[in-house]
């Protein structure tokens, strides 16, 4: 059986406000972002941009999160909405994870 989709991963019930731009932080350059996209490379500079606006709000209290997600997708996901130094570190172990499981 499969899981039905989450509300808020339906783009058709998306908003305008679910399309934003995010300035690089090494050169400035503007990167459109839709709001579940965690990081892209800057066509300037070629600096991995962090979404700091993602909205992963849902993970705190969606009792299917862990499934959607996955447990440590997940717990990551609601470090990085922490801000801050934990942000940047679950934020940079994504990346890790995400390359790690890309080159098997």
């Amino acid at each position: 059986m499969s899981m039905v989709k989450c509300p808020g991963q339906d783009t058709q019930k998306w908003g305008p406000e679910a399309v934003y731009d995010v300035a690089c932080k090494k050169c400035g350059y503007q990167l459109e972002f839709f709001k579940d996209e965690l990081k892209r490379r800057c066509r300037e500079c070629g600096t991995m941009v962090f979404n700091e606006r993602m909205d992963i709000g849902c993970l705190a209290w969606c009792p299917s999160a862990e499934q959607c997600a996955g447990p440590d997708r997940a717990k990551l996901l609601e470090e990085a909405a922490a801000g801050g130094a934990a942000q940047k570190k679950a934020l940079e172990l994504l990346t890790q994870r995400e390359e790690t499981t890309k080159a098997s």
